[in-house]
């Protein structure tokens, strides 16, 4: 993907940098690492929104986008195997600055991850949903989970633990569930900003107060967001 974005970058310089303004934005996709410091080109940030629009206005589409348009995947999503009055809808968050959740997301490896559950452990289950939202200047839903295992305590497999940024937060046993995903959003999210435009979501928890891992979300506000996921 890398090798592909620089080309591209090389051929849309004007939208990616206009007027040669170079600027740093949110946790995004990174180009190069020390090879490009070596020879002195300054390694720079693209916000994966403004990548995502750029991609749109010239008709270009992800590889991994394209993967994910499998008819069984959106029926995970829309078609609930049980009633909802059995199960519920939650919003997982990751810090980014504690959590490489980007590339965790992107990792082919990663279909199944643990989650913490630092609240409502009495109330997620398996089976419930989960809505993977990201925090930060680019904050929003991510990717589409189904919880498939009751909250226990154990270890992040290796894996999973390699996108901890803080050694701090490696080999830790923390209350979790399991959850496999279902839908990934990384190259289309939808964002905080969109989603506080939406009079029927303004009640949406995440909104209203972002502390926390673990937020209820309402079969009112659900039937919203899924609405929206439906129509990417």
């Amino acid at each position: 993907m890398v090798i592909l974005l620089i080309s591209r970058i090389a051929q849309y310089s004007e939208d990616f940098f206009p007027n040669s303004g170079f600027k740093l934005i949110g946790q995004q996709v990174k180009i190069g690492g020390c090879f490009l410091e070596n020879v002195g080109i300054e390694c720079k940030e693209l916000g994966l929104s403004l990548i995502s629009n750029i991609a749109r206005k010239y008709s270009y589409r992800f590889l991994d986008e394209s993967e994910q348009k499998n008819p069984r995947e959106e029926k995970v999503v829309i078609e609930e195997s049980a009633p909802r009055n059995e199960n519920r809808v939650w919003i997982f968050q990751a810090n980014p600055d504690r959590y490489d959740i980007l590339n965790a997301l992107l990792d082919p490896a990663l279909d199944k991850q643990g989650w913490m559950v630092n609240q409502h452990r009495d109330e997620i289950k398996q089976g419930d949903i989960a809505l993977i939202w990201m925090s930060g200047k680019e904050a929003g839903f991510y990717a589409v989970a189904e919880v498939i295992s009751n909250p226990a305590f154990f270890l992040d497999p290796p894996e999973e633990e390699k996108y901890w940024t803080s050694e701090k937060d490696k080999g830790q046993s923390r209350l979790r569930v399991k959850i496999r995903i279902i839908k990934k959003l990384v190259n289309n999210p939808i964002l905080r900003d969109e989603l506080k435009n939406i009079k029927e979501l303004v009640d949406l928890s995440i909104l209203r107060f972002s502390q926390g891992t673990n937020f209820p979300v309402s079969q009112d506000e659900w039937k919203i967001i899924k609405t929206k996921i439906e129509n990417l």
